[in-house]
């Protein structure tokens, strides 16, 4: 205990009485050293629970068991017998201390290895926790496998990055009391003399340093920014590409919202990043997935934390508030209609957008809406005979599709072994209207045609014409190259190929994203003309001619298929299965086709009320069940989540693969009107590159959703891309290097004074704006710009950090090729981030490093000089011994120091 802190603590009991005996507890607490022991031992916890799983945590008490049971087994077998030994030793030998503490060591130390063996060989076995079997001793077996690789920041009280974690207020606390603690105890305990410089240095080190980390974590920047190059030019390069005035935090998110006029950013507070909230919700509210409907685990129940109805997580809502800025004259600048409110009540963090189909129910008794605009959903299971519970073959359903009858794209469901068609009629024909949707009797006959066995793929081809007085019907099985000639007449066919996809995209109106097998036959008319001819399966309603005629694009001319020879394609080369529902003036009635692979053909005309049919396979024994029929359904997105082995963990918590479910909802005097949940996609860049979401709300009004980081301008300044380069590496493998040539331009918000200039930025040497070193200036004015940017939090570094390597790569082969001059990217990418409080941090490290030595070195030094000091004048009786009250007291030649 240092002389200066007695007299500290008698001033203390002196001065600081009565009224003001707070203050002294006050600071006798803040100058205690167990205090700073304390919080270091509290920030070293903190920084544990930071980094280890919290699975592994809650096995301490379980070891802490274990080891109890290992001490137990120890004092039993080695502790009772060796106290025993001792004692009887002691009270017949007990002069003999140094024999009886060899034979009790000799003896406790031999029990104590039998022992260990034994609970090893013996209840280690039982006690030994298998999380296979679940046999053995753990507590909370469930809470440890579920978080055996989730640390504490991760869980769903917290959601918070590494960085966030360290920014947490606790730490801030304990790290701003320990530099108070720091303070106070240094001010109050240690001389500030020459011989306690280095501890005084290290002391101020440490509190410095803690400032600028206080410094640098409040004002830390960081984000990315996407340059975007200019159109080309007539020379074949970019032109300056489109200033940019702002960056994209990494950590903070936002909502982002237009009505057509400019996108509007709303930030979202709290949003969640390692776990799941409610994402089995979508539509309005009460809306139920048509898989669910039929009682199938739905697409999303793979939820990392998904409870046991299939949903993930627990209730979120986070309401987005608007924006709270106000134009001059007071009226708020949010130009979203003010009765429109949104909230954030679902999260999925690491997703792919699922297509999912809701039920719009209609009220045919209130409102007859024109059939075409209802899109009624079908819903079709395989059947599977499985053992139920007594063991007793129970047919079950173990697949579901999903169909949208009147939908060309959605009507389809296919795999690589199995297709399933569903068809049906918009309205009767009592109604005197055209049968639309429905299949055809013509090419339900084309599809029941049998076939030879072992047939794959086959024509059905009819000639109508009247040049043999009447029609002609053939089916004849192909193969990709086959030619032959059409009996009866003059029309010759080259099977050209047989495809499970079309070559092109179908883009004919209404059948836009469908897909079908398709047949391209060259045929050959009786004139001698010849044509191609797509011949589809599924949309034979749509075959085309292609002549041999160009267009002015130097196209082939297409045509409707001349009907002067018809041509249907059956695809025998996977299980097909054709529900059709047939509008008659009896009623209604299901019919079912099944075509097994190059085999045969069964057709059921009606499969009844009960919409089963019991047998497509005999062996293993499969059937098929019509079973949820919703008259009007509506396509919604929805989050299909990603296994856990199958993420990236890079991207793990960046909310780059999140998405967000939003409710929206109309407010009108106190009332809500509607409701409804959208889920919106991340967009890594909203404004430039965004992955919107168009809504249409039950009032009719459009708008679109984003979901992104939150959006900050750039101080005062803009960028603009002038040029890219990108040197390649000698050996192949990744680039050596890519550099951005940028130009740095004054913004047109203002703000700050910056200059304009351009500069290069690189993978090892960033841009730095809006100071720069300039060489037009003196040494001293810049030197001066460089300490106070250090100073500066919105002094800003910008680094490469991707590139359009796509864009760069087929440019490279036009510029090979010698179409263009040179490759060029459309994009690049800068990382941005500052480094506030960095020298001032700096300067902590360089204190402490001087501090040290001193503490350790020529302390020690100064006290053995003092201390020979004293002795000689202790020797000589000079010597006078300081008193802790402040009197100085004499001593003797002689006499004791």
């Amino acid at each position: 205990m240092s002389l200066k802190w007695e007299k500290t603590k008698a001033w203390d009991r002196e001065n600081l009485t009565g009224a003001l005996t707070p203050v002294r507890l006050v600071l006798r607490f803040l100058s205690s050293v167990w205090l700073g022991v304390g919080l270091l031992v509290l920030i070293a916890v903190f920084g544990i629970l930071a980094s280890v799983p919290v699975g592994m945590l809650a096995l301490i008490p379980t070891y802490l068991i274990y080891l109890l049971t290992v001490l137990l087994t120890v004092a039993v077998v080695a502790g009772i017998p060796g106290w025993w030994v001792h004692w009887t030793l002691r009270q017949r030998m007990p002069q003999m201390k140094a024999m009886r503490f060899v034979v009790v060591f000799v003896l406790g130390v031999s029990l104590a290895a039998v022992s260990v063996w034994g609970w090893y060989r013996f209840a280690w076995p039982v006690l030994a926790y298998d999380t296979v079997t679940h046999s053995g001793f753990r507590l909370f077996p469930e809470f440890v496998q579920r978080n055996q690789v989730i640390t504490m920041r991760r869980l769903p009280a917290f959601e918070m990055t590494e960085t966030e974690f360290y920014a947490w207020w606790p730490l801030k606390a304990m790290l701003g009391l320990f530099v108070i603690n720091m303070t106070v105890a240094t001010v109050r305990r240690i001389e500030f003399d020459f011989k306690h410089i280095g501890v005084l240095t290290v002391h101020s080190g440490i509190v410095t340093l803690a400032l600028g980390s206080f410094m640098y974590g409040g004002s830390k920047i960081e984000g990315d920014t996407l340059l975007l190059a200019g159109p080309l030019g007539a020379d074949g390069k970019p032109e300056e590409g489109l200033q940019q005035d702002a960056f994209y935090d990494y950590q903070r998110t936002a909502l982002f919202l237009t009505q057509g006029d400019f996108w509007e950013q709303r930030m979202i507070e709290g949003l969640p990043r390692y776990n799941d909230y409610n994402i089995g919700i979508a539509g309005p509210p009460g809306s139920k997935a048509a898989i669910e409907a039929g009682g199938q685990t739905p697409p999303y129940a793979e939820s990392v934390n998904a409870s046991k109805d299939g949903i993930g997580g627990g209730v979120l809502k986070i309401p987005v508030p608007a924006p709270i800025s106000k134009d001059a004259s007071g009226v708020q600048r949010s130009k979203i209609d003010s009765d429109l409110r949104f909230k954030v009540v679902g999260f999925a963090s690491y997703a792919n957008p699922t297509e999912d189909f809701i039920e719009r129910p209609v009220d045919f008794s209130k409102v007859s809406p024109l059939p075409e605009t209802l899109a009624p959903l079908r819903t079709v299971y395989l059947l599977g005979t499985i053992p139920d519970e007594s063991g007793k073959p129970t047919p079950q359903r173990v697949f579901s599709f999903v169909t949208l009858p009147h939908d060309p794209m959605h009507r389809v469901r296919e795999s690589q072994d199995l297709a399933i068609e569903y068809t049906r009629g918009l309205v009767k024909p009592s109604i005197q209207a055209k049968l639309q949707s429905g299949m055809s009797d013509q090419r339900w006959a084309d599809l029941a045609e049998a076939l030879p066995p072992k047939t794959r793929h086959a024509l059905v081809i009819e000639l109508p014409g009247d040049f043999v007085n009447k029609s002609s019907r053939q089916v004849v099985a192909v193969t990709p190259g086959m030619k032959f000639k059409v009996s009866g007449s003059e029309y010759q066919i080259e099977v050209k190929d047989l495809a499970e996809q079309p070559p092109f995209p179908i883009i004919t109106a209404g059948y836009k994203g469908a897909t079908s097998s398709v047949a391209i036959v060259r045929i050959t008319a009786p004139d001698g003309k010849s044509f191609e001819r797509y011949v589809y399966h599924r949309f034979p309603e749509i075959n085309q001619d292609m002549l041999d005629e160009r267009n002015d694009k130097g196209m082939p001319k297409r045509r409707d298929a001349d009907p002067a020879i018809r041509i249907s394609y059956i695809d025998a080369s996977k299980l097909q299965i054709y529900v059709d529902e047939v509008a008659g003036e009896k009623g209604d009635r299901t019919r079912v086709l099944i075509r097994e692979p190059a085999g045969g053909v069964k057709v059921i005309d009606d499969i009844g009320a009960r919409g089963i049919v019991d047998e497509i396979f005999k062996d293993p024994k499969i059937g098929l069940e019509i079973g949820v029929k919703w008259a009007d359904s509506r396509k919604v997105d929805r989050p299909l989540v990603v296994a856990a082995s199958e993420r990236d963990k890079e991207k793990v918590g960046s909310h780059q693969n999140a998405m967000l479910g939003v409710e929206i909802s109309s407010e009108k005097d106190g009332n809500t009107q509607f409701k409804e949940v959208v889920w919106v996609p991340f967009s890594a860049f909203v404004i430039e590159t965004p992955q919107a979401k168009d809504v249409t709300l039950e009032d009719g009004r459009t708008l679109q959703l984003a979901f992104g980081r939150l959006r900050y301008p750039l101080p005062g300044f803009t960028l603009q891309l002038l040029d890219f380069h990108m040197i390649p590496n000698e050996n192949r493998g990744p680039p050596k290097d890519y550099q951005s040539v940028i130009r740095v331009l004054p913004s047109m918000r203002g703000g700050r004074d910056v200059e304009a200039f351009t500069a290069m930025a690189s993978l090892n040497d960033p841009l730095r704006a809006p100071f720069h070193w300039d060489d037009n200036k003196s040494y001293i004015a810049n030197a001066a710009g460089k300490i106070m940017s250090g100073l500066d939090p919105y002094q800003l570094k910008f680094s490469q950090a991707g590139w359009d390597a796509s864009g760069w790569e087929q440019t490279q082969k036009q510029a090979d090729a010698g179409v263009v001059p040179r490759p060029y990217v459309k994009f690049t990418r800068l990382q941005v981030g500052n480094n506030p409080g960095i020298h001032i941090i700096a300067l902590g490290g360089i204190l402490m490093g001087v501090g040290i030595p001193w503490a350790f070195y020529v302390k020690p030094w100064l006290v053995q000089r003092e201390k020979k000091k004293i002795q000689q004048q202790v020797k000589d009786g000079t010597y006078v011994k300081p008193a802790r009250t402040g009197a100085q007291i004499p001593v003797a030649q002689g006499s004791a120091s």
